[in-house]
């Protein structure tokens, strides 16, 4: 079947190849998805900033137009922006582009309302991270209007309610493809995993600081944490002088493949961020059949698997309740795949028709 609707994603970073599954893993797995099973839609992707060399090449059989920005700073940034129009150009020039779909409500937003308004392509924007702080600068040029705006989670569509006086359009989580998760057979030997980057909204010193406090009551506790960042010095520090050098272990940056495979190996996330759009990370963990615990944000769902805290109190009550307890690691997806597709789908064409 010929597939005759073709979207153009405009996003910061797309991978460089198929092995780089650190960049953005939620993107990754919507748009291999939606490409490999939907009968309608063909894509082709704008990245801005990251690869970090202007060339095009093919992702999974998509084709992607990498601008490598850098990040750079204004005025130059300007020159990104313009291989993004020259790129876009020759796009609709080889293709019939049927709309634009951006991600982060900022540089490209902005981006898309004016490719949107010069064209006259339909324009979606997915709400990605904390585009919502005063920090965002683009925020104020983007006219929200010219978009259908996509939250990723009851949370964040809440915040951008309460914010920018108007509600989103539609909510959608993102999916997991359960064949990405093999559960472990083997013991599982890690008691508490972190996993994100370490910088300050994330928290982590309350990470170090609960498993000080749960030590105190089990002693062997054994944790992890994943991930990297300029509070890392500032982490090991904090570990070493409360004599935690045993019972917590950071591992630096690693592969999603090895995170995957370090959940199989774990009982419980702690979650300790102020802020979440949604939290792919949840929903890896919960498909690893791991519990977790966290504050309500994000994606944050309440169950037996999934305990919610409101202060650091709940959050060691909740933590010793499950280390106490007889815990199944039965996975659960409650984000499948599947339903992000099909939700994206109906989007899609129900634009596509007005």
């Amino acid at each position: 079947m010929i597939k005759n609707k073709h979207i153009v994603i405009i996003t910061p970073g797309f991978p460089k190849d198929e092995t780089d599954d650190n960049c953005i893993p939620s993107l990754q797995q919507f748009v291999s998805h939606i490409s490999e099973q939907s009968n309608d839609f063909i894509f082709s992707i704008i990245t801005l900033h990251y690869p970090y060399t202007k060339s095009e090449y093919k992702w999974n059989g998509i084709n992607i137009y990498s601008c490598g920005g850098k990040n750079i700073k204004f005025p130059l940034r300007f020159f990104t922006w313009r291989k993004v129009y020259n790129y876009f150009k020759e796009i609709i020039t080889n293709n019939d582009v049927s709309l634009i779909h951006s991600f982060w409500l900022g540089e490209c937003a902005l981006i898309g309302n004016k490719l949107s308004n010069k064209y006259n392509f339909p324009h979606i924007n997915t709400l990605m991270g904390q585009e919502l702080s005063q920090s965002n600068k683009y925020l104020k040029f983007i006219n929200l209007d010219k978009l259908k705006i996509v939250a990723l989670s009851k949370n964040q569509a809440g915040l951008f309610g309460d914010i920018m006086k108007r509600n989103v359009d539609v909510t959608i989580p993102w999916g997991i493809d359960n064949n990405d998760y093999v559960i472990s057979v083997n013991a599982r030997i890690i008691d508490i995993l972190g996993v994100g980057s370490l910088i300050p909204v994330k928290r982590f010193e309350q990470f170090v600081r609960v498993i000080k406090r749960l030590k105190e009551t089990h002693p062997k506790i054994n944790a992890l944490l994943i991930g990297s960042g300029k509070e890392k010095d500032n982490l090991e520090n904090i570990i070493v002088s409360n004599n935690l050098k045993e019972n917590i272990k950071l591992t630096g940056e690693v592969n999603r493949s090895l995170v995957i495979d370090y959940m199989s190996q774990s009982k419980i996330l702690l979650h300790t961020s102020i802020y979440e759009s949604f939290g792919y990370v949840f929903a890896e963990a919960l498909a690893s059949g791991m519990y977790i615990v966290s504050y309500n944000v994000g994606a944050a769902n309440k169950s037996d698997k999934w305990l919610v805290a409101k202060t650091e109190d709940e959050i060691i009550s909740h933590i010793t309740l499950l280390l106490n307890s007889k815990l199944f690691f039965k996975p659960i997806n409650l984000f499948p795949i599947q339903n992000t597709i099909a939700q994206y789908e109906m989007l899609y064409n129900s634009l596509l028709k007005s």
